[in-house]
């Protein structure tokens, strides 16, 4: 049977008139559970990732220098911080800058402790932003520049930057797990909707495969 656009444009416009109440219920129901799918992946799994990128971004350890440490030694933790190909960037903060720091952290709440202290009483340090900002490889890495001449200590909050990755891959997994229930519960709304459409206009479709149309015809 020859397919003609006019033809079908109009039977289906007269479908759709003729049947609106279900028409409009496969349509709601179509929009309704898609639009829910598309909320719990934007949300519940994009918005995660979303919401833990800037801590990700934010992960970094500090290397402190001695106070007494030579220019030499400062310098050779430099260059090693350097070569490392896991260290995507480090910065120096020398006695001033580290004194301006100091101040910006602690003139609103105990000012009395600035005036205590001088430039050269604060150690120079590494502010190290690693390129993988897992907390299992920050710390290995981190613990490679512990025993190197010169360096006093290297601070690194690990527990609480796993603590925060493993709570947002544990919400990554159940958004996924929330993504493919409704995922699942959408094909078979679709399907059941396809079905109750079909039921209803069972005796049109049965006269239709009786006059010779063919199944994809009919479909269309």
């Amino acid at each position: 049977m020859a397919l003609r656009l006019d033809y079908v444009a109009r039977e289906t416009g007269q479908n759709l008139i003729r049947n609106w109440l279900l028409t409009l219920a496969t349509v709601l129901i179509v929009a309704v559970s898609l639009s829910m799918l598309a909320v719990t992946m934007l949300l519940g799994y994009y918005g995660i990732d979303n919401a833990f990128v800037k801590w990700n971004n934010d992960v970094s350890f500090i290397v402190y220098m001695n106070v007494a440490a030579t220019p030499d030694q400062v310098q050779s933790v430099g260059r090693d911080l350097a070569a490392n190909r896991l260290v995507a960037r480090s910065e120096y903060y020398d006695h001033q800058k580290s004194f301006e720091l100091f101040k910006k952290i602690f003139s609103k709440d105990s000012p009395e402790l600035v005036g205590t202290l001088q430039p050269e009483d604060l150690p120079t340090s590494y502010r190290v932003k690693p390129k993988n900002p897992d907390a299992r490889v920050v710390k290995e890495m981190a613990r490679t520049f512990e025993n190197k001449t010169g360096v006093y200590k290297v601070e690194f909050p690990d527990e609480q930057v796993r603590q925060v990755q493993n709570a947002a891959g544990r919400l990554r997994s159940w958004a996924f797990v929330g993504v493919f229930v409704l995922l699942a519960a959408s094909i078979m709304l679709i399907f059941i909707a396809i079905q109750t459409a079909v039921f209803s206009r069972r005796r049109e479709i049965e006269v239709m495969k009786l006059v010779g149309a063919t199944n994809w015809f009919i479909r269309i």
